[in-house]
Order: structure tokens, then sequence, then C-alpha cells
């Protein structure tokens, strides 16, 4: 009696085992696709984006006898500033197939700050915000105005050939402390000047839209976050670029690639209120792009439980099963 009985025991434990593996298994599938659409909303959630792109080559050339101008931007009112010389021309341009060619292109300078509110030159106070761009989300940043740093710039509107300007866009571009991680990814950028595989580093800097001395410029154009890139050699053409300050530079070679900046959205926390495109991160929370990672790893780690228990059991049944 001892033997059927224990027979039946196996296969019920064999059955058991069977039920188990399947539903183990089951598990495992639905937690996989969890995982993967974790990742999912991150994608989405950039869909609000700016599709501001701009590439900023080399470009140096002086800038003499310009007046001070007051600048105001989103992060701070009243610097009176006058451009020193310039460094960049940001070219508009399509990052791996987004963007518009047909935007102005900038002429960045190099700044002498001479005060800040009516006093002393100084630092903008440390405002920490969160930073959202085709390449992530950075968080707790802060930037200040360094009358030294390679990084600030003021950019203003220029045409390339033609003597007849754009009126906009206007930047004022700040250095981003700490500088996050760099991304280390290949992008393919189009510009009027061909197209390049360039390699992205740290984002550097912050451009935010300005009004400048005459009302010039508006704070709503979109901010930009810009990264510093590097790229092959290519052909480099000499250029005729007319300003507001210069018209024109006599022809100057264009440099190599130095920046990719690209359109950006960010809260900016001064005493606890969030005051920039707060609607934006909402939209960017709801669609669970801050916390995709996470859940992605928890259904990952879950699927493989599961794939472990549903091995031990199809185990448990086949050794039942002698």
């Amino acid at each position: 009696m001892i033997g059927p009985a224990a027979d039946e025991q196996h296969t019920a434990f064999g059955l058991i085992g069977v039920a188990f593996a399947l539903v183990m298994s089951a598990a495992t599938v639905i937690l996989l696709v969890l995982a993967f659409s974790a990742r999912a909303p991150e994608a989405e959630a950039t869909s609000f984006l700016p599709e501001e792109n701009y590439m900023c080559f080399d470009f140096f050339g002086p800038v003499a006898g310009v007046s001070a101008f007051s600048v105001d931007t989103k992060f701070d009112q009243d610097h009176l500033y006058r451009p020193i010389e310039g460094t960049l021309l940001c070219a508009s341009a399509r990052k791996n197939g987004l963007g518009n060619l047909a935007e102005p292109p900038l002429r960045c300078h190099r700044p002498e700050i001479l005060n800040t509110g009516g006093g002393t030159p100084t630092a903008v106070p440390p405002q920490l915000f969160d930073v959202v761009t085709q390449f992530g989300v950075e968080t707790d940043l802060s930037l200040f105005v360094s009358p030294t740093g390679p990084y600030d710039a003021l950019c203003v509107p220029a045409s390339v050939g033609v003597a007849t300007l754009p009126t906009a866009p206007y930047y004022y571009c700040y250095a981003i402390f700490p500088s996050p991680d760099p991304q280390g990814v290949d992008v393919s950028v189009e510009t009027a000047y061909g197209t390049q595989t360039v390699t992205v580093g740290r984002a550097r800097t912050i451009c935010a839209s300005a009004i400048m001395g005459n009302a010039k410029g508006s704070l709503d154009e979109p901010s930009l976050v810009c990264y510093d890139v590097t790229s092959p050699p290519f052909t480099q053409p000499q250029l005729t670029v007319y300003t507001q300050f210069i018209s024109p530079q006599a022809p100057t070679t264009l440099g190599l690639p130095e920046l990719l900046c690209v359109g950006a959205t960010q809260d900016v926390s001064v005493g606890g209120i969030a005051e920039i495109d707060s609607v934006a991160r909402e939209r960017l929370d709801a669609a669970g792009g801050s916390s995709g990672a996470p859940t992605a790893i928890i259904a990952m780690l879950a699927a493989a439980a599961a794939l472990l228990l549903g091995a031990a059991g199809l185990a448990y049944t086949r050794r039942s099963s002698r």
C-alpha cells in the first residue's frame, strides 16, 4: 500500500510543479512586457520638448566700439554687458532628422560684465533647477555668470553673406554646475555646412532667451542646453557674417564644432517656487519619464526571480516523476 500511495503523491507533486512552472512562465512574460513598456513613457515624454537645435562652430572675430546695454533673462535682470569678441557661430541644425534648418544663425560673443543690478560685478545667485532635453533629465543644477568663464556667451541673431539681419532670437548662456556626466553618444547633425557625426559630451551651458537693450528679443523663446561635441575634420568654408555689432566681419574660416545646443525645458526654483516651465515638467512626471528606469529595473528583477522559480518547479517535476 505504501508504494502506490507514494506514486500518487509524486504524481500530485509533479502536477503541482508543472502548474507552478506554467504560472511562473506566464508571470515572466508579463513582467518582461512591463519592463520594456516602463521605458517607453520616457521617450514619449520628450515629445513635447522644443525642436530647436544649433551646432556651434569656432568663429573668432573682434568686436570694438560697442556700448554697454542691459540684458534680462528668465534667471536675472538688469545686468549690463558689452561684447568683447566673437567666439562662436551657431548654425540651425537637424539632429537625427529633427530640427529646422530655416532658423537664423546665432553669433555668440564673450561678454564683459559691467554691473549686476546697478552694483559691482557679481555672480548670479545660484538657482537650482532640473533640465530636460532630448538626452534625458538632469537634476539639481545651478548656474552663474562668470566674467572670465569660457562658457558664458551673449548670442545675437546673425546673417551669413546677406546684410539683412533677423530680429530674433537673443540668448544669454550661463555655465552649468555641476557639469553632468558626459553623454558619450554619437548623433548625426545636418547644418548648412554639411552633415557630420559628432560625439556628444558633457552639458556645459544653458542658454536662456533674452531681452537686450531697446526691447530687442523675447523671453518666450525655448531654452537651449549646449553639450560639448567632438567631430572629424570637414571642409571649412570662409564666411562673411553680419550682426548688429559689426557689418560685416571680414571673411573668416569656420572652425570645428564645439557645442551642440538642443531645445530644453526646466524648472527653476527660487525660494522653493517653481517658476519656469512647470507645466512641461508635470507632463514629464505624469508620463513617467522620471521614474521609468526604476520601474523597468524592478520588473526585470521580478522576471528573473519568476524564471528561477519556474525552473525550480520543472526540476522538481522531473525528479518527482522518476
